[in-house]
């Protein structure tokens, strides 16, 4: 039988007797590896392990021999991690599946972005609702910025100047960058154009003007969505219980309040819906929250909303007041082809005084051929009727001249800012042949502002 010498140092990591480990002792190894054996003596540094041999002979050997053993020079475990070897199965297929997940995304293209202003410059430029924005705006956070801290306005490269902008500066900075970077351009003889001109801030960077442009874009973006949820509130907060109306006009509000949020939330914030006057912006219906005034947009798709659920019924586009030319407000007012013969109704808001709405319907039906105006505030020291009158006069002479003038003195709206609203439920009410309301409360009026507003979100 041969025997392999082993260094004494190597001996203290293998469980072998006692009187093997006395000095001049050696360790006595199998035969038939006898060329492993002489592997390992030539290499007494490695780190040594047993390996119990399986042959038969070491089953049969006698009792009193001492056991052999293999001594092989193999290298620290080879195996996974630790970690890996720790962690339970579980764990792994959730790893797995988000792995999965994360590659499907990839391969799509609809992996979330880092969030970044460019980013979101890349969001803000397609038409958007609350849904698609909330998140993303949420993702980059406004620097504090100190009060007296300088926007020193130039001449700028790309190069020089920050790209990866991952924050936004507060408003008020942002207004002041703007100020000075217009300030700068009115005194330079060339137009230096977005990627030319830009700001030193101290101790922050070089911000370019494209980039201090999008942070008051991202400004008016989180109004938007702070809009949207007041009005959120406002709704839900909307009572339809105990009001004195037709049945013609209790519909389109849902009693269950999720379904109001719902929809509101789906409100275009950029964009809005191609109309006869073109494309309006959704934005402008949530001026029917509170007791906000309407404005023109909102008036107009108002109107639009009357024309779609009646036939034969024509909209002159309310825009046309701001205009002081009279061929200019013509033109408007021919762009819906609104007197189209087939029409037996066309509805007018007129904004007198450039501060109250009016209601004008010229009726055309045989029976009731009239032109009708409508004063919601119906106040005696106001003359909205007179003006209107004049107004008839300039820009319908003839029609003025062929029908016969009627003045609808009731109701009365109870307050200065539900004209707008006043206006579209008289509409609605002459087209539907029903009474208008004798006495409208706030909270009537509350609801038909809810009424319209989820009407008019397609």
């Amino acid at each position: 039988m041969g025997w392999l010498q082993v260094p004494q140092e190597h001996l203290q990591w293998l469980h072998v007797p006692a009187e093997w480990l006395q000095k001049g002792s050696t360790v006595p190894t199998v035969t038939e590896d006898t060329n492993r054996a002489k592997d390992v003596e030539t290499a007494p540094t490695s780190i040594l392990s047993k390996r119990h041999p399986t042959s038969s002979a070491s089953e049969n050997s006698d009792t009193s021999t001492p056991a052999t053993f293999t001594i092989s020079k193999s290298a620290k475990s080879r195996g996974r991690p630790k970690v890996r070897k720790q962690q339970k199965v579980s764990g792994k297929k959730e790893r797995m599946t988000r792995g999965k997940e994360k590659a499907t995304k990839l391969v799509q293209g609809t992996l979330v972005p880092v969030p970044s202003l460019n980013n979101l410059v890349k969001l803000l430029d397609r038409d958007y609702r609350y849904i698609d924005i909330k998140s993303s705006t949420q993702s980059l956070s406004e620097r504090s910025v100190p009060q007296s801290k300088k926007a020193i306005a130039g001449i700028f490269t790309s190069e020089e100047s920050e790209n990866d902008i991952r924050y936004i500066f507060p408003q008020w900075f942002v207004t002041k960058a703007q100020s000075a970077i217009q300030q700068f351009r009115k005194a330079v003889p060339v137009d230096c154009g977005e990627d030319g001109v830009g700001v030193r801030v101290p101790r922050f960077g070089i911000y370019q003007l494209r980039d201090i442009n999008a942070m008051d874009r991202w400004h008016r973006a989180l109004k938007c969505i702070t809009d949207v949820e007041d009005t959120v509130v406002w709704a839900v907060n909307t009572s339809n219980k105990r009001l004195s109306l037709p049945d013609e006009l209790l519909d389109g509000v849902s009693d269950d309040i999720g379904m109001r949020e719902q929809k509101i939330k789906t409100l275009l914030l950029r964009g809005g819906p191609r109309t006869p006057f073109g494309t309006l912006s959704s934005l402008s219906l949530l001026t029917l929250r509170g007791n906000k005034w309407l404005d023109d947009a909102c008036m107009a798709q108002g109107l639009v909303l009357l024309q779609k659920e009646n036939t034969k019924v024509g909209i002159i586009d309310p825009i046309f007041h701001r205009f002081r030319d009279r061929e200019d407000k013509l033109r408007v007012i021919r762009s819906g082809t609104p007197f189209d013969s087939a029409n037996e109704l066309v509805l007018m808001g007129l904004h007198v005084d450039n501060n109250h709405w009016c209601g004008i319907v010229f009726d055309f039906r045989p029976e009731t051929r009239s032109v009708t105006v409508f004063d919601p505030l119906q106040a005696t020291k106001t003359n909205y009727y007179g003006m209107c009158d004049d107004l008839l006069k300039d820009l319908f002479g003839e029609l003025r001249a062929n029908m016969r003038l009627k003045k609808k003195t009731k109701p009365r709206q109870p307050d200065g800012a539900n004209c707008g609203v006043m206006v579209l439920l008289f509409f609605e009410c002459y087209i539907r042949g029903i009474s208008m309301p004798n006495k409208p409360s706030p909270a009537m009026l509350r609801f038909m502002r809810l009424r319209y507003l989820l009407k008019c979100i397609p």
